[in-house]
């Protein structure tokens, strides 16, 4: 019976159930499958991380692509023109606020140090225009910058030409007063001394009267009428008078001084009341023009009297003074309007370029 049972059990492994048998094309179909699945994926997997390298390099170097170009016109145009125009905009301030300087000078090396300063803000400042011009900023704002400069450049020019003759007035004013004031004194010091002589013959006429009347001559009551008659008719009205014109000369001396800062229509008032003293003071000159001095006095009265012309006198540069003034104060209300404008295009050109910069900056960012 155990032979019998081995011999079932060799049969039984010998020969397998019939539904335990695969077909060969399932088998090979099987293998085939196992076999594709491992390699495809591995392929499949080295080939998209290849792939998303590649894409990823491609797009990284594209970003820094549109980076690097952004960074550059930043730097070479968005940059240089905010500092250009900045610049530029500093240059144009000190322009549009130079013509008070330059009519604030009191003598010609200030003058020239102001109008220096200015020519040399204005040749920077047309540097900064050209720097910017290359950076690609409105060419036609620049050309309108360049326009008032032109025109703020000719209007000082104009006012250091009136300033120049103002000082030069005024130096011809402090020099002219200063020879009025010592002819003054020189009149002064003749009439004083006119007055003194005066003086002197009243005390010795006088003197000589009372002295006659003591003694016995008969003849001494006509002695004493006749030195009575020369006081009164004589000497005292040259004593009078040679006071009055000394107090004439103060009050000539006195209008050409108030000259000095006087307005247009106080200039004519002056000018009217000197022109009816200084006739008066020669009127009075001639009454006494035989006294003792008179003749000195006379022709120092004459040369002060002189400063009062109306050609070359202290009133004619009164006169010039204030007509350069109003010169110069019509040249600079004129610098106002392309002052402001430049400002106002000065302004905008800085906007522009601080936009162009942020729209970089933006750009950059995204």
């Amino acid at each position: 019976m155990l032979k019998v049972f081995r011999k079932r059990k060799g049969a039984a492994s010998a020969a397998p159930a019939e539904d335990d048998v695969a077909p060969a094309g399932a088998v090979a179909a099987h293998q085939g499958k196992r076999a594709f699945g491992i390699n495809a994926r591995l392929m499949l997997a080295f080939a998209g991380v290849a792939t998303t390298t590649v894409v990823a390099s491609g797009v990284a170097w594209w970003s820094f692509g549109r980076i690097e170009t952004t960074i550059n016109s930043v730097t070479r145009n968005s940059l240089p023109a905010i500092t250009s125009s900045l610049q530029l905009s500093e240059k144009a301030t000190a322009i549009t606020g130079a013509a008070p300087r330059v009519l604030a000078t009191s003598t010609q090396e200030e003058r020239q140090a102001a109008v220096a300063a200015v020519q040399e803000g204005v040749s920077k400042a047309r540097g900064e225009l050209a720097d910017l011009a290359q950076t690609g900023v409105d060419g036609e704002a620049v050309a309108r910058i360049g326009t008032h400069l032109d025109t703020l450049e000719a209007q000082i020019k104009e006012l250091d030409r009136l300033q120049a003759k103002q000082i030069q007035l005024n130096e011809a004013w402090r020099e002219v007063s200063n020879t009025a004031g010592q002819i003054q004194q020189r009149f002064r010091s003749a009439i004083t001394q006119v007055a003194d002589d005066a003086f002197y013959n009243i005390t010795m006429d006088l003197g000589g009267a009372v002295t006659s009347s003591t003694s016995a001559d008969d003849g001494a009551g006509g002695g004493i009428q006749a030195a009575v008659s020369s006081v009164v008719d004589l000497q005292l009205p040259i004593y009078q008078t040679s006071y009055e014109l000394r107090s004439a000369a103060d009050t000539l001396v006195k209008y050409l001084m108030e000259a000095h800062t006087a307005t247009p229509e106080e200039l004519k008032r002056l000018t009217a009341g000197f022109d009816a003293e200084q006739r008066t003071f020669i009127n009075r000159m001639v009454l006494i023009e035989d006294a003792e001095g008179m003749d000195t006095a006379r022709k120092v009265g004459e040369q002060l009297v002189g400063f009062g012309d109306s050609g070359g006198g202290l009133f004619a540069l009164r006169g010039q003074e204030l007509q350069v003034a109003s010169d110069a104060a019509a040249v600079l209300q004129a610098t106002r309007e392309p002052a402001a404008a430049l400002d106002a295009e000065v302004q905008n050109l800085v906007g522009a370029a601080r936009t162009l910069a942020d729209t970089g900056s933006a750009s950059t960012a995204e």
